[in-house]
């Protein structure tokens, strides 16, 4: 028999079991994100008060005009009556710690900043030491003084990271993609331009994904790919005529970019329309430096229209300006322009003596982009002056040299882009593998709960254990499907970076040498005797190399007519790479179109573990220059470090 607390406990049991099931038949399969929670609430009240947003645009003309801001900013705080909380008198002293930094005043920048972290609690003085940081880096940036900017934009962007202030690490990410971009460090450059546009999803509207869209298509005009570059540029301009303060100065800089752009695709008409659309945002007191992006832009548009005398003045305006020397690559870049003029204009000599000077201003913020093009201007009025051994000279010294370091830059930044694209395909699945496994997990449960109901809802666990086993066996092909090449049956990249962290095949503790092959010639391959016998290249290549590899070695088709080997590290390893290439060349392939003789070019990486090849890509650009250095040589051959 039953007594009232067995009674009451089987009550409360039963209930129990009904509120567990209704939880598990209505809860959400979609993975909950974490909330983004952020520090910088001092900075948002700052933007929120009228006194606070005259502040940020006096701080923002503090570099065209110090000594002008400082009589703006004495008269608004003269003037103000309203809220001087302590975030407003901190962000006061920090724009006068911004003015003394541009007059070059350290005792009143140094000053400025003891006076503003008076009124600075402590758990908020993370985020101005921060601004501080990015006020010195910005500066150094405008100057082209690339090193130290680097140096201290790192430090800001740790701060940053450290405490979540993601307001001004959409700035910092901008300063330090510039800096490296300045500096020719494209691959770091464009690192932190898409770690900047990543972070600024979160937060539309905000003008800084503008100015990282623009930033980031100067890495397209540094490749010379035109479209690519005015594609982000639109998308820049976009996104800041629907941002939530417009500066004009910003307008101005992205749509002469674009009108460059233009110009070197060709596009005439654009490339002015883009100038002429510029216009609208000078304003009447022009700053220093957009005066210097006005004037050069305006005379390589009277260039481009051959009005070569007018575009000889446009220059002098720009050389001419009292701050020219401030900014070095401004100057240089004028240079450059009225150097190509004289050279146009038939004054090879006078051209020489303006290239000088402008390699000097190259040469001062080591610049070697500009650089190259200048030493290439001079190569060329030598040649017209009939200095061939002086012409020969320049080509020697300088221009092969560059032009070789340039293009394993672009090489390495081209494959970067790649990687991320990868890695966002990674992750993609990753989140995708959760879902399925959460769903696996949910039909499990449900399972439990439909066996304590069974005599209820008998259809029910038969629906649930389907449902089950359909999953799973989902989830296997998928992963079948996404690590395995189908056409040579090798693994595939994706396996290959789940291999770095999973290791069901490779040793974590052993070191291997990264190697990637080429078939050479494969175009021709396939231009000569089509793309099925080109197919039947790419799979005898992968059987004949799978014959070689050992136990925990890892072979896989990294694309096209690539494969990546992981190879371990031990005193045999030259001669197996030789015996890699041997068994490719030395027996023809036989194929629906007769024998063909096919060779392969290999780069070989330096000795790693498979967590450095995870966590540092240099390993792999390192390894990948190699391979194109194997090409340069001639192919079929190998090369080390």
């Amino acid at each position: 028999m039953f007594n009232k607390a067995t009674a009451a406990a089987l009550f409360v049991s039963f209930l129990a079991l009904i509120i567990l099931s209704l939880e598990v038949a209505f809860s959400s399969d979609t993975p909950k994100q974490d909330e983004h929670t952020t520090s910088l609430a001092p900075f948002e009240r700052v933007q929120q008060i009228s006194i606070g947003q005259k502040l940020i645009q006096i701080q923002n003309s503090s570099y065209r005009s110090p000594n002008s801001a400082t009589e703006e900013h004495k008269k608004l705080i003269e003037k103000a009556t309203q809220d001087k909380s302590w975030q407003i008198k901190a962000y006061s002293h920090l724009t006068l710690y911004t003015m003394a930094l541009y007059r070059d005043d350290k005792i009143e920048a140094n000053k400025q900043r003891m006076l503003m972290l008076e009124y600075v609690p402590e758990q908020d003085k993370a985020n101005f030491e921060m601004a501080l940081l990015l006020e010195q880096a910005i500066k150094l940036a405008r100057m082209s003084e690339n090193e130290k900017g680097i140096q201290i934009i790192a430090k800001a962007i740790a701060l940053g990271e450290k405490h979540g202030a993601d307001m001004q690490l959409l700035r910092a990410y901008n300063t330090a993609g510039v800096l490296h971009n300045s500096a020719n460090q494209l691959n770091q450059s464009q690192w932190y331009f898409y770690q900047g546009i990543e972070l600024g999803k979160r937060y539309p509207g905000n003008p800084y994904s503008s100015k990282l869209y623009n930033n980031m298509a100067q890495l397209y005009v540094h490749l010379e790919q035109w479209q690519s570059a005015i594609n982000h540029m639109n998308i820049a301009l976009d996104l800041y005529l629907t941002s939530d303060k417009i500066d004009s100065i910003t307008m101005q800089t992205i749509l002469l970019n674009l009108s460059y752009s233009y110009q070197m695709k060709g596009d005439k008409p654009k490339a002015k329309d883009a100038y002429q659309r510029s216009q609208k945002y000078v304003s009447g007191e022009i700053g220093e430096y957009p005066y210097l992006l006005e004037y050069k832009a305006r005379a390589r548009i009277l260039w481009l229209e051959s009005r070569n005398e007018d575009a000889l003045e446009a220059v002098n305006k720009c050389l001419s300006h009292p701050k020219a020397d401030f900014y070095a690559k401004q100057k240089g870049q004028c240079l450059l322009v009225r150097a190509n003029i004289e050279a146009e204009q038939g004054k090879y000599v006078q051209s020489l003596a303006t290239i000088k000077e402008s390699l000097n201003m190259f040469d001062q913020v080591k610049h070697s982009r500009m650089l190259l093009k200048t030493y290439l201007l001079q190569a060329e009025n030598f040649e017209k002056l009939g200095r061939l051994d002086e012409a020969l000279e320049v080509y020697k010294q300088f221009y092969q040299r560059e032009k070789e370091q340039l293009s394993v830059q672009v090489y390495a930044l081209e494959h970067s882009f790649e990687l991320r694209e990868v890695e966002q395909e990674r992750d993609l699945l990753d989140v995708q593998n959760q879902l399925n496994a959460l769903q696996l997990e949910r039909g499990q449960l449900r399972l439990k709960i439909a066996t304590i109901w069974i005599l209820l809802v008998l259809f029910a666990l038969g629906f649930a254990l389907h449902r089950a086993f359909a999953v799973k066996s989902r989830n296997l092909q998928l992963e079948h499907l996404s690590n395995v090449d189908p056409l040579t049956g090798l693994n595939n990249r994706r396996y290959y970076h789940q291999e770095l962290k999973q290791a069901r095949q490779i040793d974590l503790k052993a070191y291997y040498r990264l190697v990637l092959i080429d078939i050479d010639y494969f175009k021709s391959i396939n231009d000569t005797y089509g793309h099925d016998v080109g197919d039947q290249v790419l799979v005898e290549t992968a059987a004949r190399i799978s014959e070689e590899l050992q136990p925990e070695e890892l072979f896989v088709r990294w694309g096209g007519e690539e494969f990546l080997c992981l190879i371990k590290d031990n005193d045999e390893l030259r001669d197996r790479i030789k015996g890699l290439l041997l068994i490719v060349n030395q027996m023809p392939y036989e194929t629906d179109n007769g024998e063909i003789k096919v060779t392969v070019s290999i780069g070989v990486g330096d000795s790693c573990s498979p967590d450095e090849l995870r966590h540092n890509t240099d390993y792999f650009a390192e390894t990948d220059h190699r391979l194109y250095e194997a090409k340069r040589q001639g192919r079929n051959r190998s090369v080390f470090g």
